[in-house]
């Protein structure tokens, strides 16, 4: 998955959050970051959204890092369950244009409680 050799960054982050969101639970979930120039980014993250429950999840990024590589997932578990995802990359003038931005989310959906 990663198209970009570690050795080629001096800073190295990752971020791993799993996330539970009861029934009828209301959260959000925001990330604000401003990342170094030559720091490789690839944060995870995955929430199990119950009945009735609506999950938020925000990642601003003030400063692009060298690398970004971002794929949050919401299971929703009933019909009613709801996940919505936003990204907001700023980008700063005069920056230089070598960051490597991949962003993708994913929503699945399941009549299932026993995931």
């Amino acid at each position: 998955m990663f198209s970009i050799q570690l050795r080629e960054f001096l800073l190295f982050h990752v971020g791993i959050s799993e996330l539970f969101v009861k029934k009828n639970v209301r959260p959000s979930f925001t990330m604000i970051h401003n990342w170094a120039e030559d720091m490789m980014v690839p944060p995870r993250s995955v929430a199990r959204v119950e009945e009735g429950g609506l999950f938020l999840n925000n990642c601003i990024c003030m400063k692009p890092a060298g690398s970004l590589q971002m794929y949050p997932t919401s299971h929703l578990l009933k019909q009613d369950a709801v996940a919505r995802s936003y990204t907001i990359i700023v980008d700063i003038p005069g920056l230089p244009p070598e960051s490597k931005v991949e962003i993708d989310r994913a929503i699945e959906e399941s009549d299932k409680d026993t995931m």
